[in-house]
């Protein structure tokens, strides 16, 4: 019995193959005649185990919530938990497990040992990048009854350090994941939120909690929510005068301490580290960002001309930061030198849609090959830093870098170049296009969002393709439909290539039989006369 092939039967067309050669539709259509679709299973569907792996999945958790249990039981166990109200018990509004607490497995013990495991996380490793708030000052709620408010912030807290914690399993010492423990918070504080009447609430607290709760939907990849409370919180940071210099004046002592950068050193010496400089420096690297930028980055009117832009653009405005970084962590020095080299990129997009750049500008951020310059630096940035201190910014440090990367594919593509065997020149044998790949694929998340997307932008251009094929590289193996795209592609520039080859030639021959011919004329005319 004659089989359609895949491409007549997706058509529903007559196909006249045999199998064995293209059918005359496909070779009409300029389409691959090919015979791979497997026929579906008639009748009843076998089952695949669903309830057999949510039995597994009910005994796992079983067993890990009598282990926390026996855990929390131990009286050799000296770790203060953190208590839900400061006294070991939970609110009356929320008494009990909840639904998203057992669904997570957890006690209200175990919970409140989380409580406190996310914190301590938070203090350890991202309060040095986001001191928003005074740390005596959180460390005096934890030890004495909390308010409501209070509940909400440290739940967000909580959440926020969760999905920052996603792909370091040393922390996670044999629970859930951390993204389902993030989630299990996002719920809690959602709750507390709707226990009270929190639009009422105009305290910094509010301002903080809707802020934590931006940063744990922007680590799930959930942009619609974490632009919500990213807008949430600038509204209530809006209404209380946070943007003016004035509203600090008559605040109390610990709350003007988190409001502002502007107080003493030793407050913020934390463990060595210089809280205070790793944040001013961050500022400061937005300095180029001012009224004129954001001008032409809003498409407002501009001089072209006006010789202050590339002035205050210059490589020597770009570089805001000259500090010694002896007294960063490492995740500080990671924050603001990817930071400074995220601002450059952004610069030189502007003025590249302004038409600012040239080939013989003298200043190298104003020229079309910048961002290999801007990659190179980078490299070199994040092979020197710990991989733990890049993990613990989240996706927000990834995506700076996937910009990055993704400017350098499109320069690499428009000037011919060589991504796969592109080297940067200070560090000898490091492949570009790798880099990127390996640290985009430092966590699950940034895995799945920013690496898959690097490397289905590499994959859709042909000279990356055919680079990485000849380079052996698997992780650009091509679809064997964009293979034979390319292949058709090589076919028809080797064809071209033949004709231009058999034209020059006969060019050549005709050119020789003609100077052949004037010259026997001429000698037959100097005979003859």
């Amino acid at each position: 019995m004659r089989v359609p092939c895949d491409q007549c039967r997706r058509r529903r067309v007559r196909c006249n193959s045999d199998g064995s050669t293209p059918c005359d539709k496909c070779v009409s259509a300029g389409l691959r005649c090919k015979h791979e679709y497997v026929p579906k299973r008639r009748g009843p569907k076998r089952g695949v185990g669903k309830v057999i792996a949510q039995l597994k999945s009910q005994d796992e958790l079983e067993r890990k919530l009598h282990q926390q249990q026996s855990l929390n039981n131990d009286p050799n166990n000296t770790g203060t938990l953190l208590s839900i109200d400061g006294h070991g018990s939970t609110p009356h509004h929320l008494s009990g497990p909840s639904p998203v607490l057992l669904e997570a497995g957890f006690s209200p013990a175990s919970s409140a040992s989380l409580s406190h495991r996310c914190v301590d996380l938070f203090l350890e490793h991202i309060y040095p990048i986001k001191p928003v708030f005074n740390r005596p000052a959180l460390e005096a709620i934890l030890v004495r009854p909390m308010e409501i408010h209070e509940k909400n912030l440290i739940y967000a807290l909580c959440a926020m350090t969760a999905t920052h914690m996603s792909g370091r399993p040393e922390y996670n010492e044999g629970q859930l994941s951390w993204i389902s423990l993030g989630r299990f918070f996002l719920g809690k504080c959602i709750a507390t939120r709707q226990a009270y009447d929190f639009i009422e609430d105009r305290t910094l607290f509010a301002v903080i909690s809707s802020y934590f709760l931006f940063e744990a939907y922007f680590e799930l990849d959930e942009q619609r929510k974490s632009w919500y409370y990213l807008q949430e919180a600038t509204t209530l940071a809006q209404e209380l005068g946070l943007q003016e210099e004035s509203s600090y004046s008559g605040l109390p002592f610990i709350e003007a301490l988190s409001k502002t950068p502007e107080y003493p050193l030793e407050k913020l010496d934390y463990e060595g580290i210089d809280i205070q400089q790793s944040l001013m420096s961050l500022i400061q690297t937005f300095t180029p960002l001012d009224s004129a930028f954001m001008n032409v980055w809003n498409q407002s009117d501009y001089d072209i001309s006006n010789p202050s832009l590339g002035t205050s653009w210059s490589e020597n405005e770009l570089n805001t930061t000259h500090t010694d970084f002896t007294t960063f962590a490492d995740s500080q020095k990671a924050d603001v030198l990817v930071t400074q080299q995220w601002v450059r990129l952004l610069v030189w997009q502007c003025a590249l849609r302004k038409g600012l750049l040239s080939s013989r500008a003298t200043n190298p951020s104003m020229t079309f090959k910048y961002p290999l310059e801007i990659a190179t630096s980078l490299i070199g940035i994040v092979s020197r830093i710990p991989r733990s201190s890049i993990m613990v910014h989240g996706l927000g440090i990834f995506e700076k870098i996937f910009d990055i990367a993704c400017s350098v594919i499109d320069v690499a593509s428009t000037h011919n170049l060589d991504l796969i065997e592109l080297r940067t020149s200070d560090y000898v044998g490091s492949n570009t296009f790798l880099t990127f790949m390996q640290v985009l694929s430092f966590t699950p998340n940034s895995k799945k969002i920013f690496a898959a997307a690097l490397q289905e932008k590499a994959a859709n251009q042909p000279e990356i393709l055919r680079s990485a094929i000849r380079s052996g590289l698997t992780i650009l193996a091509p679809h064997p439909q964009q293979m034979h795209h390319l292949q058709l592609q090589q076919l028809q520039q080797q064809r071209q290539q033949h004709q231009y080859q058999h034209k020059a030639t006969v060019a050549s021959v005709m050119e020789e039989e003609e100077q052949d011919t004037t010259a026997v004329t001429a000698t037959v005319t100097t005979n003859i006369s």
